[in-house]
């Protein structure tokens, strides 16, 4: 349940970011004009190093979703099998089957 529940709000918080496709352009292009009028041609390395930077956060971001996903599927892998193992053990005991089992597990290990 938790582990759905993160993964729903990851999506959420994903959705938020279509926002900055269309604010980051406009906050660039103002920003741009803004030190231009102040500074002038000096205001371009500015300019370069926001737009360099923007680019590295966004690799970055890359990198970090592709190693939620794995996480995420490795904890969902683990999960499932948390579960199995449980069911298991609850049909083991409903049966009381508990007695034949340990003598396979003991003939087993030997």
């Amino acid at each position: 349940m938790i582990n759905l529940v993160s993964n729903d709000g990851a999506k959420l918080e994903n959705s938020f970011e279509i926002l900055t496709v269309f604010i980051g352009p406009l906050q660039l292009t103002s920003l741009t004009w803004i030190v231009w009028t102040h500074f002038g041609a000096s205001s371009v390395c500015g300019l370069v190093t926001i737009v360099l930077l923007g680019l590295g956060q966004s690799y970055m971001g890359k990198i970090g979703s592709e190693f939620r996903a794995q996480v995420s599927a490795a904890s969902c892998r683990r999960v499932k099998l948390v579960t199995q193992i449980v069911t298991a053990i609850r049909t083991i005991k409903m049966y009381a089957w508990e007695v034949p089992f340990t003598k396979l597990i003991g003939d087993a290990r030997r």
